[in-house]
């Protein structure tokens, strides 16, 4: 690795005095024509880029998706990016991008999910499994309900940025990103030059939750072109504030389920219509749409289906690979509904739900064939055991419509059950094949060599003790190399656990295949080891049959709650958590990543988001932390899979639903959105009273 980076760890530590300093120029309407951009006379040694001045491929390229690098001159949406500025001197050009002015062509029609247009519709998709119209018609009772959720931003505690320094044989660039080889690839593209020119080295990040996996690419473009163009080295850090706002985040969505039942409370049909909101640059619609159908009647065995989905084009930010990236709107949505239908049945939910699990794979809503039976009953129970669920339910029911509104904290218990499919669906990876090598050298010591990026040290702990319990090594000799392109192979992007799932096969196979040479071959020894998306699978996502995923892990949750009546404030009382995920490489380091995950999950589920120009300076820059450290409880099904399983998004599709329900159960509402906080809670029992007294009336 070269000198530039030496105790270097975070991409802001690239920064050194006299380096071109990149600002991004935003537009501040969501929608119109650039008409006119004035700028200032710009002292020596700053300079300005716009679409046309782009010298290569003007547009970021994901798998077959594009959007264009800077504005075309058609806004899109408020914050798109304009123009960069660059300069060496930060308050310098601070100063003058408050001078540049963009005036705009616009009438202010602004697109959204509400009351959308045919022309906004990126792609729609329809499936249907039996004869839901006949099973509606002989349905004992039919609930329809409709549930939202809305965008959720990142905040990443380091900051999103790239920086370029220009070689004698090319260019480098210092990214932090989850997939170093798309950065290369739109790098010289956007440069117009080969490859092989292009070398990119990726700094150490934090758990990124899937919000450096494409935006990266563009900001590794911009700091490419400015220094292709001034020669110079070039950093372009995005602002926290710019990066909560304006990068991709979680879609929302809005979710309409209507269910028939028989008279016993067990499922006959169901009748699903999703919109998402894809934003601007609809860059991960095709995966999103197949994953949200995939999982939007949850893990339920029903006669009859009908989903029908669709991504639509907005002048809201792209969208972004946001944990699940769709999982977690269609599970909230169907476990809540499931809660109302529970209650519509008269049954408790648990009850409900072992009532209505699907005991096969065949017989999930989108179901497919397996020579293992799956563990819901299981994990409900698990969940229920440790959490003593059905007193708490009963006990709770009961005081919650009998206790004054404002006399002492109320008390709720909510349960979810979902699973997590690991890795791409669709096809989009038909073609590519992904690689790990590892080398063990004269001295004993071992190299790792992956493009894959670990999230956290925990990723590389299990990597190294996988490794050195092959290999006899101690876990401190084993090297892990994920920094440089010019070094490891093509690992393919870092996110739906496939780290875990893909990665952590590929250096077992490595090792095992140096372990049967290394004493009948001289040292050192290097294989290399690579994944294909099994063709035998057979998934097609237009018919949705056949086999969506490599390994899908399962999960149960319950969320006990209490709320402050007067300020709506709310505590967790405890969190049980169950799941079957395959093969457990080391419990400890799962369940310190499961436990983080379910208090982000917790802080998202009851925050806020930040929204339009107006509230800038009103920006949380770093999450609100929950008011108590709750207790957590984590166990592991013994899994009927041999292969390891993803578990960094099941909190994410569990805890919205269970800690709503709880919340819910407390309060006597009904909540069908996210997030809940004070202002949705006060405004939901306010509406209560109303409809009371309406009832009174009558």
């Amino acid at each position: 690795m070269p000198d530039t980076h030496k105790n270097k760890r975070f991409i802001c530590d690239y920064y050194t005095l006299g380096m071109t300093v990149i600002r991004i120029i935003r537009a501040e309407v969501p929608c119109g024509k650039i008409d006119e951009i004035n700028i200032p006379e710009l002292p020596e040694g700053m300079g300005v880029v716009l679409y046309d001045d782009l010298p290569g491929r003007k547009e970021l390229k994901v798998f077959a998706r594009t959007m264009p690098l800077l504005c075309t001159g058609e806004v899109m949406y408020e914050g798109e990016a304009v123009m960069l500025l660059y300069g060496p001197d930060e308050k310098e050009l601070d100063f003058i991008a408050s001078q540049i002015t963009i005036t705009y062509d616009t009438d202010y029609t602004f697109r959204s999910m509400d009351n959308y247009e045919p022309e906004q519709i990126d792609r729609e998709l329809s499936f249907t499994r039996g004869k839901p119209d006949r099973n509606f018609e002989k349905a004992h009772v039919v609930i329809e309900e409709t549930y939202s959720t809305s965008a959720q931003k990142h905040y990443d505690l380091e900051p999103l940025g790239a920086a370029a320094f220009i070689q004698k044989d090319g260019i480098e660039i210092t990214c932090a990103t989850q997939w170093p080889f798309n950065v290369k690839d739109n790098v010289s593209a956007a440069l117009g030059i080969p490859g092989n020119k292009v070398n990119v080295n990726v700094p150490t990040m934090g758990k990124t939750h899937s919000g450096k996996l494409w935006y990266a690419g563009l900001l590794a473009c911009y700091a490419a072109v400015v220094s292709w163009k001034t020669s110079d080295p070039s950093i372009c850090i995005i602002p926290k504030t710019e990066s909560v706002l304006y990068t991709p985040g979680r879609a929302a969505s809005q979710i309409k389920h209507r269910t028939g039942l028989d008279e016993n409370g067990k499922l006959l049909c169901r009748s699903i219509d999703i919109s998402i909101d894809s934003g601007a640059y609809p860059m991960l619609s095709v995966e999103m749409i197949n994953r949200i159908c995939f999982s939007a009647a949850g893990v339920y065995a029903v006669p009859a289906l009908r989903i029908t989905a669709r991504s639509l084009r907005t002048n809201n930010p792209p969208s972004g690979a946001f944990n699940g990236m769709g999982f977690h709107q269609s599970f909230f949505a169907g476990e809540s509904h499931s809660n109302s239908l529970a209650r519509e049945a008269g049954m408790n939910p648990l009850e409900w739900r072992l009532l209505n699990a699907a005991k096969k794979q065949i017989n999930l809503p989108i179901g497919w064939e397996s020579r293992k039976s799956i563990q819901l009953d299981a994990l409900l129970e698990k969940v229920a055991g440790m959490s003593d669920y059905r007193r708490k339910h009963a006990a709770y029911s009961l005081s919650s419509t009998k206790q004054n509104s404002f006399s002492g904290r109320k008390r709720g218990i909510g349960i979810s059950i979902c699973c997590q499919g690991n890795g791409f669906m669709g096809k989009v990876e038909e073609t590519e094949k992904y690689t790990v090598s590892a080398r063990l050298d004269t001295d004993g010591t071992l190299s790792l060599f992956t493009s894959a990026v670990p999230e956290n040290f925990q990723t590389s702990r299990l990597w190294r003790e996988i490794a050195g319990s092959i290999l006899e090594i101690a876990p401190d000799e084993i090297r892990i190399e994920t920094t440089d392109t010019s070094l490891v192979p093509d690992s393919g992007p870092s996110l739906f656990s496939r780290n875990i799932t893909i990665i952590t096969q590929l250096i077992d196979k490595c090792c095992n295949a140096i372990k049967k040479s290394r004493f009948r071959l001289p040292l050192p020894i290097e294989v290399k080891r690579s994944y294909r998306l099994p063709r035998t699978n057979g998934w097609d996502p237009e018919t949705f049959t056949g086999n969506p995923f490599p390994i899908v892990s399962w999960g149960a949750a319950v969320v006990e709650t209490e709320t402050e009546p007067i300020t709506l404030e709310t505590i967790i009382r405890g969190v049980w958590f169950a799941a079957d995920c395959g093969k457990v490489m080391n419990r400890e380091l799962a369940r310190a990543e499961i436990e983080s995950e379910i208090f982000r999950s917790v802080i998202s589920t009851t925050m806020k988001p930040p929204v339009g120009k107006y509230s800038k300076t009103r920006v949380p820059l770093t999450p609100v932390q929950p008011e108590n450290h709750f207790p957590v409880r984590i166990e592991f099904l013994n899994s009927r899979e041999n292969k390891p399983g993803g578990i960094g998004e099941l909190a994410d599709s569990l805890i919205p639903a269970a800690l709503s329900e709880a919340i819910a159960m407390g309060l006597d509402i009904r909540l069908r959105g996210l997030p809940s906080t004070p202002e949705s809670l006060y405004h939901l029992i306010e509406h209560r009273g109303k409809s009371k007294e309406q009832e009174l009336e009558d």
